[in-house]
């Protein structure tokens, strides 16, 4: 019976574990040397070059440029404030932790814990959150059952 016991509370350690070691940290909103909340615009262009395309948007108070480069899409606010949103839609860019478009929701799951499902204008999202609290999220577009598409965002969900 105390073997049993001592078991049970072992392996629900273990499972405590690696859900804590799986969260979503702010080391994980970095690509290729750009990070969410703290790189800039001059940042971007020394790790990326020029980008392909770049415009000026207005999203409710904040005025944003956007960076194009092939498989990642940039947002800063203005061209002299932070990053406030990346998005990776194709395999030549990867996450801290190895996570590619293509993958799996079992390497998800793997990789960063139990995600949040969302659906959201018709399409099924895992947002991972930092921990313990804060704006940032992670989020992989599982529509099609895999991830299509990777963001890192500090902007509000609509």
């Amino acid at each position: 019976m105390i073997k049993k016991i001592c078991f049970m509370v072992v392996a629900v350690l273990i499972l405590v574990m690696a859900t804590c070691f799986a969260a979503v940290t702010p080391a994980d909103f970095t690509v290729r040397g750009i990070s969410l909340g703290s790189s800039s615009y001059d940042d971007i262009v020394a790790n990326l070059g020029e980008p392909k395309k770049k415009f000026e948007d207005e999203q409710g108070q904040l005025s944003l440029t956007h960076l194009s480069y092939p498989g990642l899409k940039i947002a800063v606010v203005s061209e002299g404030g932070p990053v406030v949103y990346m998005l990776i839609d194709n395999g030549d860019y990867k996450t801290q932790r190895g996570v590619k478009v293509g993958a799996t929701p079992s390497k998800l799951t793997k990789e960063y814990g139990q995600p949040q499902k969302s659906m959201i204008n018709g399409h099924v999202y895992y947002i991972y959150d930092t921990e313990p609290v804060s704006k940032s999220r992670l989020i992989f577009d599982m529509t099609d059952g895999y991830a299509s598409k990777i963001i890192f965002t500090s902007m509000p969900l609509e």
